[in-house]
This record gives structure tokens, sequence and C-alpha cells, in this order.
């Protein structure tokens, strides 16, 4: 009659069998590791490993002088405090505290003397206290580390997301979510803030508040940013973020199995491709309803027009693509493609349509205007195209091959062509003229130059990612990584990831055979960094907001 909570790893790291002590920073998403060990690398060395892009950084504690005194070997616990974003380990085999900075790497004061044998730290953020557990001296150690952070401060809130449904033919009906915030300094007199907009808390202790959060703020995708106002004073903010999940088995007699995703800005719709129900579901991003039309059989790769407010569809099967009114809705006319069309990307200027089609080893450039095809020889089994408007060259992510051919539309052959392992999708960024391609076996982005032919970058992301969707305007990219069931947000001006988000699991009794379909084909609003995600296995699709 009980429950089992579990989850996919995020990422994986290959440590010694030494390593003791672990802390988390759920601010900055990294972990501390200590290695009490004396032996070989591990001598005295304290790392850091971010859950965000599976980096590793570390440095030695040393006695007397940090550079070349004698390694301080020991350490067995370690926890963070994550307003100031400082570490501190403990080491029994010289009972003191360290105080350590990872931006830096470097201690900065003490080592502060705890009790005897210390096996356990702790931190209250709020305070700035590190208690010590001292297992010879059967005692604890508060130590300070300073004034706290602020008067003010929130250190954790809960739920940090909620999800409201929604289906294509009703509106999200949402009850209210009750939002604990846990921190320090609040009063009786402390009034919550959600994106400026005062809501009144129940007091419980000055370190705890509830408020009530009304269904008008939760009728839609929105990432709220917290902060607790008391008088003149503001704490830090932190974030609540509501998802949407859109119900897309509406008039489908089968599974829906949502495939592929393009967004159309202008009209401020979703296209989302309907595998299992051989339709195209049109779902407006205000209200999170919608229509289907009727396509090909086992529609896949979508891409969209917003000038022509046009949605091309790739038919997996019939072999063919749709060509979609989105106004209408109805299909205007369809166009024979190569065999196995899955991948789909729009040049928005000429109004053509690039397809990858993976049985023929092809792609089909699609032109709108005269419903003319013309055909690009690739590599083996392309599954996903990317489009370069500038210059009019396309990249196909050639899966079997495990390469990325570059072709000039709308005819011809590879023009160049470059390794990436089991390249799965495939993003165009205008404002560096760059192809951004996803390495599903690789964990990684690749950041390759057309006009110079080179490799210029990569990005490490999560688990097998198999979706990736690029927004020029912010700066913002985005991967649904299957294997970790994560989505990562990355900011790839700074090369630098802003966040890890979770993915919903597919059911447990799920008998749902995904051979040949990508799960969590994604596309990012370019004005509100909305994404919205196809979740096949649960059939629905998801609208989540992420951070700028």
């Amino acid at each position: 009659s009980g429950t089992v909570n579990y989850s996919a790893p995020v990422a994986t790291l290959a440590l010694t069998n030494t390593v003791q002590g672990i802390g988390l920073n759920p601010e900055t998403q990294q972990a501390v590791m200590v290695d009490p060990s004396p032996n070989g690398a591990s001598n005295g060395v304290v790392s850091f490993f971010s859950l965000l892009d599976q980096t590793v950084s570390s440095f030695v504690l040393r006695t007397g002088d940090p550079t070349t005194g004698p390694a301080e070997t020991g350490s067995v616990a370690a926890a963070f405090n994550p307003l100031t974003n400082i570490a501190v380990t403990v080491n029994p085999s010289n009972s003191t505290l360290s105080v350590i900075d990872p931006s830096a790497l470097k201690r900065l004061t003490g080592p502060f003397p705890t009790g005897l044998g210390p096996v356990a730290v702790a931190v209250d953020p709020g305070t700035n206290l590190a208690v010590v557990a001292n297992q010879k001296g059967d005692s604890v150690s508060i130590i300070s580390l300073g004034t706290s952070f602020r008067p003010l401060s929130i250190t954790e809130t809960s739920p940090k997301n909620i999800v409201v449904n929604s289906s294509l033919s009703s509106v999200a009906s949402p009850g209210v979510a009750n939002l604990t915030i846990i921190g320090t300094g609040f009063t009786n007199t402390s009034v919550v803030r959600l994106d400026g907009i005062p809501l009144q808390p129940t007091f419980v202790s000055a370190r705890e508040l509830t408020v009530t959060v009304p269904p008008s703020l939760l009728t839609s995708a929105r990432r709220f940013a917290v902060d607790v106002m008391d008088g003149a004073n503001f704490s830090n903010a932190s974030d609540f973020t509501v998802e949407q999940s859109v119900d897309v088995s509406t008039g489908c007699s089968t599974a829906p199995l949502p495939a592929g995703v393009a967004i159309d800005p202008v009209q401020n719709i979703a296209a989302v491709s309907l595998s299992g129900c051989n339709t195209l579901a049109l779902i407006d991003l205000t209200t999170g309803t919608g229509r289907t039309v009727a396509v090909g059989t086992n529609p896949l790769g979508v891409a969209v027009l917003p000038r022509l407010h046009q949605a091309v569809v790739a038919n997996n099967a019939s072999n063919n693509a749709s060509v979609v009114d989105e106004l209408g809705p109805s299909v205007t006319s369809t166009v024979t493609t190569g065999s196995g069309p899955t991948g789909a990307a729009a040049d928005q200027d000429t109004g053509e349509v690039a397809v990858a089609n993976s049985v023929a080893n092809t792609a089909s450039v699609v032109n709108l205007a005269s419903n003319g095809v013309s055909s690009i020889s690739t590599g083996q089994r392309p599954i996903a195209v990317g489009f370069d408007y500038l210059t009019h060259q396309v990249a196909t992510a050639a899966s079997s091959g495990n390469s990325v051919g570059i072709a000039t539309a709308p005819s011809g052959s590879l023009s160049a062509s470059f390794s990436v392992s089991l390249p799965t999708s495939v993003a165009y960024d205008p404002a560096t003229n760059t192809f951004l391609i996803a390495s599903s076996t690789g964990n990684s982005v690749t950041i390759y130059d057309p006009t110079t032919q080179q490799i210029t970058g990569s990005l490490r992301v999560g688990i097998n990612p198999t979706a990736i969707a690029y927004n020029y305007l912010t700066g913002t990219l985005i991967s649904t990584n299957t294997g970790s069931h994560t989505v990562t947000v990355a900011d790839l001006i700074s090369q630098r990831i802003r966040a890890l988000l979770t993915l919903p699991a597919p059911p447990v009794n799920s008998t749902i055979a995904l051979s040949g379909l990508l799960q969590f084909a994604v596309d990012i609003h370019p004005l509100t960094n909305l994404a919205v995600i196809a979740d096949t296995a649960n059939g629905r699709v998801l609208l989540v907001p992420v951070p700028r």
C-alpha cells in the first residue's frame, strides 16, 4: 500500500572508492566532495562537480603555505551555504573545519578548531552557522562563519513548480497552490511577492511563511520570481514555475504520440505532429487549447513559415509532406518527398522547407510557392535538418553515419561533412551564422561554422540529448535529454548552463513502441522564451517557461 519514489540519474561521474563526504548547493547546482585517503592522486583533494554541465574542478588542502605546504588529508564530510556559495569541510585527524571558496578554489580563513573527531557538518544558511557532530568528543560544535548573508532571506521554497492541465478542447482550470517559504528574518508584517504581485502570507515563524497562490496566477505557463518584503527590507529572489500540460488525445482513438514541434510566434501557435493519430495539432499558446488537422501517415518533423501562416509536416510512412494553412486550418497541398521523411526545417525568406529522408538518404527541398521539390544527397539515415537562411545552406544529421553534411539548397550534393557522434537534432543561429548539432552519445552540442567549415565549439548538456532548439534573441539554447529525463537550459553566448529542469518519466506500464521516433521534440518561443516539448510516451504537450 506504500509508494516508491525514484529518479533517473541527472549526470554520472567516476569516483575513487574512498570518496566519503558530499554536500550540495541547490542554488548553483554544484556538489562538493572530499576524500580522506592519503594515497595517490586523491591526496588532500577537495573536488567540485557541476550537475549542470558535468565539469569537475578541484584543489588540494595544504598545511601552512597554500601552494607548497604538505597535503592535508583526512577530510570526511562537507556542506554548503547556498546563500554565500561557501563550502565547509571537517577533518577528524586534526579536529578542524575548513572554509572554502569554490569559485576561487582556495581555503579562506582558518582552519577552525572543532571538538574531537568531527564526522559530519551542516550549515544553517539563514544564520551562517556551521553545526559539527564530534564523534570522539560526544559533542556538537557550533561555529559562526561570519554575519548572516542578509537579515531577510529565502533559503528554500516548496514546491518549486506545479503543473496545470488543459486539453485541445478545454482551458486549464487550476485550484489554488500552497507555497511554503523557508528563510530567516520573517515577521507577521512580511509580504510575499510573485513577480511583484503582493500576497498576504500566513506567519508560521521567523523561519517560515506559507502563502496561497490564487487561481488567477495559475491559468497558464509562467515563471515567477518570489521574494519577501518587510517594510523597507527585501529578501533575495527564489523561483516558482507554473508548467502547463496539454492533453492532445482529444478526438483520437489511439495513443496520440506527439512527435515534432514548431512554434509560429506570429500566430502564437505551436504546431505539433501527432504520429499516432495522423494529425497535426495547432495549439494556442495563450490558452493551451487548439484544433487538429488530418495529414499523412505517421507525421514526424514539423517546420513553420510564420509570414505565410503555414506549417509543413513530414509524413514518415506515406513518403510525403503536408502543407497546412494554420488559420484554416486545412491541408492546402501534399508534395512527394523521398522515402522515410523525418525532420523538417524552413527558410523563411525563400518559402522553402528542407525535409530529411531517413530511408532515401536524401533531403528534399520543397518550394511552397510552386510545390516543386528538389533533392540533396546526404549521409546514411538523415533524421534531422537545419536551414541556414543567410547563405542558403542545409545541414543534415546522418545518424547512422555519425556525421553531419552541408549542402547548398535547393539541390546537389554535400560540399562539406564532419563527424558527430550520433547526431539527432540540428538548430541554426543566425546571429553567428552557425549550426548547432545535438550529439546524443556525446552528451553535448557541437557548434559548426559553415563558412569556414570548422567546428568552433562544444557545450556539454545532459545524458543522450535527442532534441535541441535555440532562441537567438535571448541566446538561450535548450536540449531535451532522454537518458537523464532532463532539460538543459544554456546561455550559448557565455557558454554557461543556466538551469537543469526535470522531464516526466514514461508510465511504468508503458508499452509504447518508440522505434524510429525521437522523444521530447522541442522548440522555443523567440519572444517569451517558452519551451514547447512533445511528451511522446505520456500523450501530451508540455509548456515550460525557461530562464532567459
